[in-house]
């Protein structure tokens, strides 16, 4: 079954999560979560698309092929850069890198432990920021960089100077592949 088919199926079960208890709801989401994200990272998309160039945005003097990008935290270790693309993102965030790989949080037996809200649309987690490294990252997206490179994207988004930026506060590294 495809993610989009399970996506719709999500959303008509959500408003139905009032009638669990919170520890069945957080167990059955965190491992449909992780279910879910294993598949999508599997799948290619059926078809492609290109936002029209009214949506096009100039952010920190850099111009977008529109407004969208996938959230940071989506991918953290660097994949699905080929979806994201397929779907007509402005650009792909990779997430906030670790100098070692977190395994991320375990709380009474629930490995990742999410839920969502269904009547505020919002979400809570414990993730505890779980991916491979900065060091394995670094390596995974290089191929990113070099389909980048070699299409058209990167001159469509305005990106044909950048490809790299690394900037580190005083809790983490990041890495964005832009």
């Amino acid at each position: 079954m495809r993610t989009t088919t399970l996506a719709k199926w999500e959303g008509r079960i959500r408003p139905l999560l009032g009638m669990l208890t919170p520890t069945k709801a957080v167990e059955l989401y965190s491992r449909g979560r992780l279910d879910f994200l294993k598949r999508m990272k599997n799948e290619v998309a059926d078809e492609t698309y290109s936002p029209p160039k009214s949506l096009a945005r100039i952010l920190w003097g850099l111009k977008f092929q529109g407004p969208l990008m996938n959230a940071a935290g989506m991918y953290k270790n660097g994949e699905c850069f080929d979806l994201v693309q397929a779907q007509g993102a402005a650009g792909f965030l990779g997430g906030t890198g670790v100098w070692n790989a977190r395994k991320g949080n375990e709380k009474e037996g629930v490995y990742l432990p999410f839920v969502p809200y269904s009547l505020s649309h919002a979400a809570s987690n414990f993730l505890g920021l779980p991916q491979d490294g900065d060091k394995a990252n670094s390596e995974r997206t290089q191929p990113i960089k070099k389909k980048i490179q070699n299409s058209n994207w990167m001159e469509c988004n305005g990106l044909s100077r950048f490809t790299r930026r690394r900037k580190i506060n005083s809790s983490c590294t990041r890495n964005e592949i832009i």
